[in-house]
């Protein structure tokens, strides 16, 4: 299950983010946080921000200004004719007031899409009017100082310590001196322009993406016409800048300093500690190390604010009964879900606690910190587990509840509120003690008309399909030796296990057979050798045809929202579909793979009760509606609700299957020029939806120990004249070791 695995921990890269954050290996992190407090900035109805100038962008990289004591945000303001006027929303951090003040535009009737100050209060401003886009200065009184045309889009504008103006066009950095005269221009097509600024030392830097898909920067030398060498990020963060610190990064755990000297990065502001919620922070501007502005949008109210946190010595003393979340993964909008939690339910107080701790050498996730709070009895009172953990072996200690315990007494709940798929594959014993709140699910997925609308198969049924197949058609992309044996053992290794008894049975027919399948799977993926050097360059669009035209069978599809569904549909052509799911050795359940937000309440716990408040709530349509985007719900209402949400949209897909989701209906000639195709959820879709989510899933056992014992064994067989029953025999006696062990 390679493939499945690149893309789980592709995903993991967009929605963990943690303390443990890889660095530089020569970089060193300290912690300094400090407890911050926000203020919401008061923004008037009709103050326009973000991306609705009609004329271009300005609110993203036209951030805020710092002057004095107060900060001026750039925006516009809507007029009752319907037009939109240049203003600042301007925020005095002394009287912690804001008020609307319009700018003075060099031109009649311009909108202004980028501005900064000179050290004199000057304005420079990039402004549109009638078509034209503009440079200008002008002064704090309003005289008119100079103005030419620029004939290409801006990005940015900004001023160094003298007064030189910086504007960057994209693909290069042009530099002006105070009067206007063209100084320098530096090329920057070659660099992937991501953005620039200046730095609270003086220096100007340019940052980019390297080769190595990089965030990473460069600095404008003193001559004006160059840059330095090649400067690596320090972090895996944005960039951001700001007096205190030479720079500052920001991810979504916390606010970080940056000392060149030293090469150290400082931890100054934990989010989460201050009581805000760092995955909606879309941008955060540094006032100094002990103030800032950053601008949120709520996914899940979808609500912006713009807001000022401040350093603060305030002890909040409270008689609310703590609940701590330890999670060796982060859950997409966790940290939302808890502040919404908090700020509703004055009488709970949900911390989050990461146990996400990479062991550097084989970057596995390790449990240590988490069993030492176990040990020492200060077990979080809910556990998001990592799926590499080997939780039958936490599970036969006793230390987890069985939420059937809780669903049972819920008033509003029932095990019928939820889909099957929760209980076959988590249930043990009769009891489940872990809850999959939403899913992703991973299966293969084929026509029907392929497979007689099969879901459930044994190994055998499936090499009889297999060596069925007829000439020119290909069983399924990227299918090879290790791809199969990462699909069979990552989603069917507790077939072999039996980690009750600490117990394995690897010598077994069932298993030899699974072995010399895997050696008669081609060892390199074949379909790439088929195709034409065009077909491979635009592979994306060719591949769809290859799927409904039947030369590629099977897809091993990730079904991670109605979206994704949408671009399965596309992709067979909008024919019947099934969900084969993995062979199973005896075909009576559906192995798919499963990444769900698992939460599990440990019997340590003194607030289990309130544990269980937070779960519920975390299950609430509002929430699961909001998390639509990233995962598909386990409760059925709330399913339903998905599915017809979609539809209030007008669905289109472009030709390699890319969705187009508007708010408005496309003209038939758009449709046509963009190469569109219309689409529409119906009873059926949602039907072999909900088939997919009642199905009888294999029980899931993922243990990334156990696994990689059995995945370098047959790596060995594979390459060696070893016999299926040998090879057994050495993952039985390894497997034996292992699961003694941890018993």
């Amino acid at each position: 299950m390679k493939k499945i695995l690149i893309l789980l921990i592709a995903l993991l890269a967009l929605l963990i983010s943690c303390d443990s954050e890889p660095v530089s290996s020569e970089t060193q992190t300290i912690d300094q946080s400090s407890v911050f407090k926000s203020t919401q900035i008061d923004i008037p109805d009709n103050f326009t921000h973000g991306y609705d100038n009609p004329n271009g962008n300005y609110g993203y990289r036209a951030s805020v200004i710092f002057v004095e004591n107060k900060a001026y945000l750039l925006g516009g303001n809507r007029l009752d004719d319907g037009n939109t006027e240049s203003v600042f929303l301007i925020y005095d951090f002394d009287s912690r007031t804001s008020t609307i003040e319009k700018i003075n535009t060099y031109n009649e009737d311009a909108y202004v899409d980028h501005i900064a100050f000179d050290s004199q209060m000057n304005q420079i401003t990039i402004e549109s009017a009638s078509g034209v886009k503009t440079l200008n200065k002008m002064s704090a009184s309003g005289d008119k100082m100079f103005s030419f045309e620029i004939a290409r889009d801006t990005q940015k504008v900004i001023t160094d310590e003298s007064d030189n103006i910086y504007v960057a066009f994209g693909d290069i950095l042009e530099n002006y001196d105070p009067n206007g005269n063209h100084l320098n221009s530096i090329g920057l097509i070659s660099f992937g322009y991501n953005d620039f600024n200046l730095l609270s030392n003086g220096k100007i830097y340019v940052e980019f993406v390297d080769n190595g898909n990089r965030l990473s920067y460069k600095y404008v030398n003193e001559d004006g016409k160059s840059l330095s060498n090649l400067l690596n990020k320090n972090a895996n963060k944005t960039m951001v800048t700001g007096d205190g610190y030479d720079m500052y990064y920001f991810d979504n755990i916390s606010l970080y300093g940056y000392d060149e000297s030293d090469n150290t990065l400082y931890t100054l502001i934990n989010w989460m500690d201050s009581g805000i919620a760092g995955s909606g922070i879309v941008h955060v501007y540094v006032n100094s190390a002990d103030r800032i502005v950053y601008r949120h949008n709520d996914p899940i109210t979808k609500e912006f604010s713009l807001c000022v946190a401040e350093k603060t010595d305030e002890i909040v003393k409270s008689e609310t009964k703590d609940i701590v979340i330890g999670y060796m993964r982060n859950s997409y909008m966790l940290d939302t879900v808890v502040q919404n939690f908090n700020a509703i339910h004055s009488e709970y107080n949900v911390i989050l606690k990461s146990y996400y701790d990479v062991d550097p050498v084989n970057y596995r996730i390790d449990p240590t910190r988490l069993n030492l709070d176990i040990l020492s009895g200060n077990a979080p009172d809910i556990i998001i587990p990592a799926r590499s953990m080997p939780l039958m072996s936490y599970i036969n200690k006793g230390m987890f509840v069985d939420m059937y315990e809780f669903i049972d007494n819920d008033p509003d709940l029932s095990r019928d509120s939820f889909y099957n798929i929760i209980y076959s594959t988590y249930e043990r014993d009769g009891k489940l003690y872990q809850f999959a709140a939403d899913t992703n699910i991973y299966a293969w997925v084929t026509k029907e008309k392929n497979v007689n609308a099969k879901d459930t198969w044994t190994y055998n049924e499936f090499l009889e399909l297999y060596n069925s197949i007829p000439d020119g058609v290909t069983f399924s992309d990227y299918l090879n030796q290790l791809e199969l044996s990462y699909i069979l053992f990552d989603t069917g290794l507790s077939d072999f296990v039996d980690y009750k008894k600490g117990t394995c049975d690897f010598k077994n027919e069932v298993f030899y057979d699974i072995l010399n399948a895997i050696k008669l799977m081609p060892y390199e993926s074949y379909i790439w050798t088929d195709l034409t050097e065009d077909e491979r360059n635009n592979y994306y669009l060719y591949e769809h045809g290859l799927y409904r035209n039947d030369e590629i069978m099977v897809d091993q599809q990730s079904i991670i929202s109605v979206w994704e569904f949408m671009i399965m549909t596309h992709k067979f052509g909008f024919e019947d579909i099934t969900f084969m799911g993995f062979p199973s050795p005896y075909g009576d359940r559906n192995a798919a793979f499963l990444s769900s937000t698992e939460f599990m309440i440990t019997e340590q716990s003194q607030v289990k009760d309130e544990a269980w408040e937070f779960i519920k709530y975390f299950i609430s349509d509002d929430i699961q509606m909001a998390r639509m985007d990233k995962t598909l719900s386990t409760k059925k209402d709330v399913l339903k609700q998905q599915f017809e949400h979609a539809n209030t949209f007008h669905l289109y897909l472009d030709q390699i299957g890319t969705p187009y989701i508007e708010g408005y209906e496309l003209t038939e000639d758009q449709i046509n020029s963009m190469g569109l195709t219309e689409f529409e959820f119906t009873d059926e879709h949602f039907a072999i939806m909900e088939n997919l989510m009642n199905s009888t899933n294999r029980q899931y056992s993922y243990d990334e120990q156990l696994c990689n014992i059995v995945y370098e064994e047959i790596t060995a067989f594979i390459g060696s004249t070893k016999t299926a029953e040998e090879t057994a025999n050495i993952i039985q006696n390894r497997a034996s070791v292992y699961l003694s062990e941890i018993k």
